[in-house]
């Protein structure tokens, strides 16, 4: 892989951690955000949703108010007036007011008149026995649960989930007796969902707290809710309420968050979950907005690693291609004198000098090894030449012969032939079996042979066969296997070694000879000089005397022959010389 390929693949890699690296930064901090702006404004749309919900409740506390503090009510409770003369309840008033329930007692809690309403069906019904209790349980005087100013929330009935509102009917004047206690009341049925939804443009779904059948959404927000016991509303002045209803804010889908209010009822027990399904607009805004941002970083990106490439073309790659280029052709050439070119006066210029420098520096050494090559071949081929005997430098053909390739002065003039006439020709024709005696050369580790020496004979050009001693020796040269051959011509060796044996025949002969002469002449001196001592003639004392010296004589010849005996011995058995 060249190094324009391994920056593309650099500049690709570095752009993609760098876009992952926004791209995880905008999740985490611009998504967050979102995140947070989207669960601020599900909280303040659930607040409207709750405050819309209060809203009714002071509504409805602020008829309750108003009919506490009309005069025909206290002179109702009073007993001044009848019931009909103060307030007729029926379908008509329930229609107008929207109420489901108007109740009124005395200070004890007993009911003086009253009734329920079915919006709905439009039909008038008796008093809740439940609605009746909760005045009885807040009118005692030992209850402690209602205040001078009353109270007002949410109640669980059998019927549904009612809102409240409870408040004391004064005697009037400077007398602040309680006469009697007056209740009003609203279900929030489907009718009063529907008008909080319009209210608040949120849709909203409602279920009491311990509805067997309440979806598994709402069941697992109500796990999740804080314990207390703090009712939905509380007055804190006579025109002044708070709200107390804790949120839970999860999505339901990708596409909507659900924000789940528990509203208790005026005992500060768990009554009803109120559920707004608010649109993740925000988020949705927040994916765009990453979208929109990854793919302006990816188009960003692709633009400024496109710019980055095109400069590290133009400014590094190119030149250093053009550099490469140049000294791969002088590697390839191994013209050591040329020189490469490229322009600038940065690294890559300062590497062109270098590589220069470097150039200068091999051309000087490649002449030196050259003037030292020439050198070495001049003394090499002196030293060849100066060998008195015949060297034959040979290398192995393809078909397995001897082709030789070198040869020396003496080697020409031994052959009686001219150096061209050699060169190429097969060893096997000057020295006849030759091929199969360098084809058994034993082999040594390093790609040479073990040299083998033995004595054969040279034809030369004349035709004349001479006896030769023959040292053979392969090698490797540059990767192809050689021979070389050194013939020396044994031609005075072997006349020697003839005329050595023949001396030593005609020595083995001669004392044989002188064996044989000894016992020739010993035997008739005997003879004599027992004749003579057998003769009284004075000259034969004579003949004793140079019978004894003959005798004398051919004993210092056996002696003699004893010692060339022992000599003989010692050459047959160390110079191999007179064996049979």
């Amino acid at each position: 892989m060249d190094i324009r390929k391994k920056t593309v693949i650099i500049v690709c890699i570095t752009l993609l951690f760098l876009i992952l690296a926004l791209y995880a930064s905008s999740e985490l901090i611009v998504q967050g955000g979102f995140s947070q702006v989207e669960t601020r404004s599900a909280q303040k749309d659930t607040d409207r949703a709750l405050v819309a919900l209060g809203s009714d409740i002071n509504a409805l506390d602020a008829v309750v108010h108003d009919w506490a503090s009309r005069d025909d009510t206290r002179q109702y409770l009073a007993g001044t007036i009848s019931s009909q003369e103060w307030q007729v309840l029926d379908a008509g008033l329930f229609d107008r007011l929207g109420f489901n329930a108007i109740l009124i007692t005395d200070n004890q809690g007993n009911l003086l008149t009253g009734r329920q309403y079915d919006l709905a069906r439009r039909e008038l019904t008796s008093v809740s026995p439940e609605l009746g209790d909760l005045l009885l349980a807040y009118s005692r005087p030992d209850s402690g649960n209602l205040t001078r100013g009353g109270t007002l929330g949410v109640v669980p009935l059998r019927g549904g989930i009612m809102m409240v509102s409870l408040r004391p009917v004064f005697s009037g004047g400077d007398d602040q007796t309680i006469a009697g206690y007056l209740l009003m009341g609203r279900y929030i049925d489907d009718p009063e969902v529907a008008r909080l939804t319009s209210l608040t443009r949120l849709p909203l779904e409602i279920h009491p707290y311990h509805d067997p059948a309440m979806p598994a959404d709402f069941s697992r927000a109500v796990s999740r809710f804080p314990a207390s016991q703090v009712p939905f509303i509380l007055r804190t002045g006579d025109e002044a309420f708070v709200l107390d209803a804790p949120t839970i804010i999860e999505p339901l889908d990708s596409s909507t968050l659900g924000s789940y209010s528990l509203i208790r009822d005026i005992h500060g027990n768990p009554a009803l979950v109120i559920r707004a399904s608010i649109s993740r607009d925000i988020s949705a805004q927040g994916r765009t907005t990453s979208l929109w941002f990854v793919i302006m970083l990816i188009i960003t990106g692709l633009v400024f690693g496109m710019v980055i490439l095109v400069l590290l073309e133009k400014i590094v790659l190119s030149r250093l291609a053009v550099l490469s280029c140049r000294v791969n052709d002088i590697g390839r050439d191994r013209d050591f004198s040329a020189r490469v070119s490229v322009g600038g006066s940065d690294e890559i210029g300062d590497l062109a000098g270098n590589v220069n420098g470097m150039l200068c520096d091999l051309e000087t050494s490649q002449n030196i090894v050259k003037d030292r090559l020439i050198q070495s071949e001049e003394q090499y081929r002196l030293f060849f030449n100066s060998i008195q005997d015949p060297v034959l430098v040979c290398r192995v053909d393809p078909d397995n012969r001897f082709g030789i390739m070198e040869v020396n002065d003496a080697a020409c003039e031994v052959l009686g032939y001219g150096r061209p006439e050699l060169l190429g020709m097969p060893l096997s024709t000057l020295l006849p079996g030759t091929g199969a005696v360098g084809a058994g050369l034993p082999v040594l580790p390093g790609g040479s042979a073990a040299p083998l020496i033995y004595e054969g004979t040279c034809r030369t050009k004349s035709g004349e066969v001479i006896p030769v001693e023959i040292n053979l020796r392969s090698f490797d040269q540059f990767g192809s296997p050689a021979l070389v051959a050194i013939i020396r011509n044994i031609s005075e060796r072997v006349e020697i070694e003839h005329l050595k044996k023949e001396a030593f025949g005609q020595i083995e002969n001669n004392l044989r000879q002188f064996a044989i002469l000894n016992d020739h002449i010993r035997n008739p001196l005997q003879g004599m000089i027992g004749l003579a001592d057998m003769m009284e003639d004075p000259r034969a004392q004579k003949i004793i005397t140079y019978g004894r010296m003959i005798d004398e004589i051919v004993n210092r010849i056996d002696r003699g022959y004893i010692e060339s005996e022992k000599i003989h011995k010692v050459l047959r058995k160390y110079y191999d010389i007179g064996k049979k």
